[in-house]
């Protein structure tokens, strides 16, 4: 995708396609083409975070988290990261728990989470819902 997003005759050889003479219109506004974030917890999932997106996406517990950072900084050892896609970003859904406080968001963010994600996962009324969001939306960033 990236080939197709930038370059002037895009061409892709490698193990799974294999392609030339291909172009894609209209090219992306940004340049570069989107960012791309990429989501898993397997230790291929993380070098392929590393090695090709703008940022990684996980969800979990904290203690979920701290062995996530773990596999990713190992991928990083591992696999070279182009200087085109800068630092990795990592943005995390905490599942347990679901509220998230001040000190909570304060302590992903100490661990590196650029963007938390939260979300009213077992909440189905919607006056429930808005005032999770409202609850959340004080939240520092």
């Amino acid at each position: 995708m990236t080939a197709l997003w930038t370059a002037p005759a895009p061409a892709f050889h490698g193990r799974y396609v294999d392609f030339d003479y291909v172009d894609a219109h209209p090219r992306p506004v940004q340049n570069g083409g989107p960012r791309i974030v990429i989501g898993g917890h397997s230790p291929a999932a993380f070098r392929r975070a590393v090695a090709r997106g703008h940022g990684w996406f996980g969800n979990g517990t904290i203690d979920d988290l701290v062995n996530h950072l773990a596999g990713l900084a190992k991928a990083a050892a591992e696999v070279d990261r182009p200087p085109r896609l800068g630092r990795l970003e990592i943005s995390f859904l905490p599942l347990d728990p679901v509220q998230v406080s001040a000190d909570d968001a304060r302590r992903y963010a100490d661990l590196g989470v650029d963007r938390l994600v939260v979300y009213p996962l077992p909440l189905e009324d919607p006056d429930d819902v808005a005032a999770f969001l409202e609850r959340h939306a004080t939240l520092p960033h």
